[in-house]
C-alpha cells in the first residue's frame, strides 16, 4: 500500500473508534457511576475555587490529571454527561492512533499497525472505558506512545525520541495507581536489548539518562506531592 491508501485506512480506523466511543454518550452506559460523580464534583469545586490539585484525597485519593481535564471540560463546553467523559473519549480515540505507531515501530510493517490499530478501535473493553468517565483511561495512551517514542529512539538512536517518551512516561504517575508497575516493564524491555543488542549500555547510556532524567522532570509535581503528604502514596 501507499502512504495515502495506509493514512486513509488509519484514519477510518481511529474515525469508526471514536464514533463508537461517543454515539449516545448520555444513554450509554445508563446514568453516571459514582465514581465518576464524584470526580465529575472535584473538577467543579475545582473551578469555583480555582484549586487545580495533583492529587485528590476524597473517595480514597486519585491523582489530579483527570480531574482537571475534565474541569478543563466543563469550564469551556458547560458541564454535562458528555463533557464529564469527554477525556476519556479523547483518551480512548488516541490511544488506537498510538496502537498503530507503536505496533508499527515494534514490526516494521504497516499492514501489522493497522491490524492493531482496528483491534483497538472495536475491541469491547476499550470501547466500554472510554465511554466511562475513570482515570484510568488514560493509562493505555502513556504506555503506547511513550514505548513507541523509547524504540524509535533506539532505532534511529536519537535523543530527541528519548525526551519525548520519557516525559511522557513520567506523566504516568500522574494518572492511575497501577501505573506505579510499569517502570517493571522498562527493566524486562532493558535487559532484552542488552541481551539481544552487542554494546548496548555503552551506546545508549547518554539516552537512556535522558529518558530518566524527563520522566522525573514530568512526574516532579506528584512525587513533591507525596512527599509532602506521604499518606497520599
Amino acid at each position: 500500500m501507499n502512504k495515502k491508501t495506509t493514512y486513509l485506512i488509519l484514519f477510518l480506523i481511529i474515525a469508526l473508534g471514536f464514533f463508537l466511543r461517543v454515539y449516545n454518550i448520555e444513554s450509554a452506559p445508563p446514568g453516571v457511576y459514582p465514581d465518576e460523580a464524584v470526580n465529575g464534583e472535584d473538577a467543579i469545586r475545582a473551578i469555583a475555587a480555582g484549586d487545580y490539585q495533583w492529587f485528590y484525597p476524597a473517595n480514597n485519593g486519585r491523582e489530579g490529571l483527570f480531574m482537571n481535564l475534565i474541569a478543563l471540560c466543563f469550564k469551556f463546553f458547560g458541564i454535562s454527561v458528555l463533557t464529564l467523559k469527554l477525556p476519556s473519549i479523547i483518551f480512548g480515540t488516541l490511544t488506537i492512533w498510538g496502537t498503530y505507531l507503536v505496533t508499527k515501530e515494534i514490526f516494521q510493517k504497516e499492514r501489522i499497525g493497522l491490524i492493531a490499530a482496528f483491534l483497538a478501535s472495536v475491541s469491547f473493553w476499550a470501547i466500554n472505558f472510554s465511554r466511562i468517565s475513570f482515570r484510568a483511561n488514560m493509562l493505555p495512551f502513556i504506555l503506547v506512545f511513550s514505548f513507541y517514542f523509547l524504540i524509535k529512539g533506539v532505532r534511529i538512536n536519537k535523543f530527541l525520541p528519548f525526551a519525548i517518551g520519557g516525559f511522557i512516561f513520567g506523566a504516568g504517575l500522574h494518572t492511575y495507581i497501577s501505573f506505579r508497575v510499569a517502570p517493571a516493564i522498562l527493566v524486562f524491555l532493558l535487559i532484552s536489548y542488552i541481551l539481544t543488542s552487542e554494546n548496548f549500555l555503552k551506546t545508549y547510556w547518554k539516552k537512556i539518562l535522558i529518558f530518566i532524567l524527563f520522566t522525573f522532570i514530568s512526574a516532579a509535581p506528584i512525587i513533591y506531592s507525596f512527599y509532602a503528604h506521604p499518606e497520599y502514596l
